[in-house]
């Protein structure tokens, strides 16, 4: 298998090197040949919990983290950038289906139980993006995102999640989002997690 060779490669150079992946399921999921199980989407562990919310979602969403994570960690990746909380919007053309669920309890819900599935099988993670790209309609890939609500209605949503989901091992930012305002905002926002305060 080429990934096995090529974490082989890495590893005969340095071993001591952390080797990860976007990998979360859904249309983000870097490899799905040569023994990958193709993994849905993450929004349908957000339907299955709108239908059947502790047995169901939460055990599935515990094998889901389980199985990428058994999948990834067999062929020697050592950490997924995995889950989403993001909140779905249903505006956002790059989070889309990416997006566990739109309510920040249930996203920390389902991440909770998406983590300790990884955490089963030995994976690393770091959930993404902070403070939260659901809202926001472009593709921060392709264009500059902005975001016109207010700081209090960024922390009281997108925030929540992410800081509700803080036994994710890492949180990763989206990139050059505009948070409407500016730096001085953003500035806020940090200073305000910084201090201790919670959404």
């Amino acid at each position: 298998m080429q990934l096995v060779a090529l974490t082989d490669a890495i590893r005969a150079v340095r071993d001591d090197i952390l080797i990860a992946v976007d990998h979360e399921g859904g249309r983000v999921q870097r490899f799905r040949t040569d023994g990958f199980t193709v993994l849905s989407a993450p929004a349908k562990l957000g339907a299955l919990w709108n239908k059947d919310v502790l047995l169901a979602a939460t055990k599935v969403a515990t094998a889901f983290g389980y199985l990428l994570a058994s999948e990834l960690g067999a062929c020697g990746v050592d950490m997924s950038f995995t889950p989403v909380l993001d909140l779905n919007y249903g505006q956002s053309q790059v989070i889309g289906d990416r997006a566990l669920h739109s309510d920040p309890r249930v996203v920390t819900m389902l991440a909770k139980s998406l983590n300790h599935g990884l955490a089963l099988a030995g994976m690393g993670n770091c959930g993404k993006h902070f403070p939260g790209h659901g809202f926001a309609s472009v593709d921060s890939h392709v264009a500059l995102p902005t975001d016109d609500r207010s700081l209090d209605e960024i922390l009281d949503n997108d925030v929540r999640a992410v800081r509700l989901a803080r036994h994710v091992a890492d949180i990763r930012d989206s990139g050059a989002c505009d948070l409407h305002a500016s730096g001085r905002q953003a500035r806020g926002l940090l200073t305000h997690l910084a201090a201790g305060h919670s959404a």
